[in-house]
């Protein structure tokens, strides 16, 4: 068969034989066999931290893929269902679905495999930590009104910052200091 002729203009990404050379190419890599949610990549080690799916249990891996992944904590939170990851990695925020039921816990990273961890006596139904990570703002129902507060990582010293008869509030930090 015949090969068709390289795009014109040959300033693709593409060499004449439509594949870069080997040394260029850059690969996908498995990091897991099962699905995973929230992954957080720890720049300073070269890993990603993320939940198992289901069982919600912790594991850590090479980002390169150079080494199985192994779990890094006894813990298990399972019917996780979103992650919302503290800038700096040492929190995170879980969402869990289960019997009709949402749930919120934390998840202080104390040092690569130690942890502590607390539930949220409201749910959230948005939530943002600070660009320091020491704060984290939260929208929770009060009756018919929305409340925006801003706590601790862990839900403590709440402060309200507003409300609103608006359910749908997406939170976010534009500055330190500005929500």
């Amino acid at each position: 068969g015949s090969r068709n002729p390289p795009p014109p203009g040959g300033g693709g990404i593409f060499g004449p034989e439509g594949d870069l050379p080997q040394d260029q190419k850059q690969r996908l890599t498995q990091l897991s066999k099962e699905p995973m949610i929230g992954p957080y990549v720890r720049e300073s080690d070269g890993t990603v931290v993320y939940f198992k799916r289901g069982l919600g249990h912790i594991f850590t891996a090479p980002f390169n893929g150079g080494e199985e992944e192994k779990r890094i904590v006894q813990f298990t939170i399972p019917d996780v269902v979103d992650v919302n990851w503290s800038p700096n990695g040492s929190y995170a925020i879980l969402t869990t679905y289960n019997d009709s039921l949402v749930k919120n816990f934390w998840v202080n990273f104390t040092s690569t495999s130690t942890i502590e961890t607390g539930a949220f006596s409201d749910t959230l139904a948005s939530s943002a930590f600070s660009p320091n990570s020491r704060e984290l703002v939260s929208l929770v129902k009060r009756g018919a009104q929305y409340i925006v507060r801003a706590t601790s990582p862990r839900g403590t010293g709440a402060r309200t910052l507003h409300q609103t008869p608006i359910p749908d509030y997406e939170l976010g930090w534009i500055s330190p200091q500005t929500i």
